[in-house]
């Protein structure tokens, strides 16, 4: 497998310096060109980043040609993020991310990780097998510039995110909370896609009414995790309005890359509404999705309690 360390791009330093402050201009020039680079690889599989906003900024950047999830994770913010961390405590947090990271992709996988530049040590004791230390050199290294490990880790499985009762007789891994509110939105847009395909089937798809009746389900499932996820409700007593299904389409596939736990409210309530907005277009009883939904939710079980799974 290979773990492609990437330094944030230049940032605009604050006084004092802050989790929020944004990049240079030349800092997204210069992300702008390493997604070039990046794009050519093959096997991407995801982006694990800081939630620090110029490192966000830079994987969003890098994410342009990629096209592939992006996983916030904390064990890659800066050193003395945590109260009185140490330089021993900072490098073992980093390499328990990158520990966790490794096990859940196959040897062919690459997955870019963008962090601060003085966790790179971290990366080179994991690589080579080395015990965190305090005798470990700062290395410095500049903003933006891909570094690639790789090991083995002999695994040829898929990595698969399911519903729960789905994963009983497969090895699962339950998702860190951040990895899970990418989860949850990523099923939304592979959901949301099924909706062109169905509007630009023009030959006849086997239990193709059964199949509609399944996606609205699961869109409406996905709604219900969300709120969860976020702690949030929304008046549900709203009528569907008049979009075309192409409209309805571009639309959740909007609104669901803007969510964020400062919108979601009214992010989930138009999306929600979208999803009405399909069901009547279909000509499909609301109250016959809703018994689908609980039929599956019974059956499968939610996707917020969803985990990854290693299947062929």
């Amino acid at each position: 497998m290979k773990i492609i360390f990437c330094h944030h791009a230049q940032r605009i330093k604050g006084n004092p310096s802050t989790q929020n402050d944004d990049l240079t201009n030349f800092g997204v020039k210069d992300a702008k060109l390493q997604s070039i680079l990046l794009s050519q690889l093959q096997n991407v599989k995801a982006i694990y980043t800081s939630p620090f906003y110029r490192c966000f900024k830079t994987a969003q950047i890098l994410n342009k040609k990629l096209n592939v999830p992006i996983f916030k994770e904390n064990r890659f913010n800066e050193f003395k993020s945590i109260e009185n961390e140490t330089w021993v405590d900072l490098q073992k947090r980093v390499i328990s991310a990158i520990n966790d990271i490794f096990k859940k992709y196959n040897d062919n996988d690459v997955v870019i990780c963008i962090t601060s530049g003085v966790n790179v040590g971290a990366f080179f004791l994991w690589n080579f097998n080395l015990k965190p230390n305090k005798d470990l050199p700062f290395i410095g290294i500049s903003s933006c510039s891909p570094i690639m490990f790789q090991k083995s880790n002999g695994n040829k499985k898929e990595l698969k995110f399911w519903r729960e009762h789905n994963c009983t007789n497969f090895t699962s891994i339950t998702p860190t909370r951040l990895e899970l509110e990418t989860l949850l939105i990523e099923k939304v847009k592979e959901k949301t896609e099924k909706i062109k395909l169905i509007e630009n089937c023009t030959t006849h798809m086997e239990d193709l009414e059964t199949k509609k009746l399944r996606l609205c389900a699961d869109l409406l499932q996905l709604i219900d995790d969300l709120t969860e996820y976020y702690g949030i409700s929304f008046t549900k007593n709203v009528k569907p309005k008049n979009y075309t299904n192409l409209e309805i389409y571009q639309n959740i596939l909007n609104k669901i890359s803007k969510l964020n736990v400062k919108n979601c409210k009214t992010i989930l309530k138009n999306i929600y509404v979208l999803i009405l907005s399909y069901i009547k277009n279909l000509n499909i009883n609301i109250e016959s999705v809703e018994a689908e939904k609980l039929n599956v939710l019974q059956k499968d079980g939610s996707y917020i309690k969803g985990k990854f799974v290693l299947a062929d």
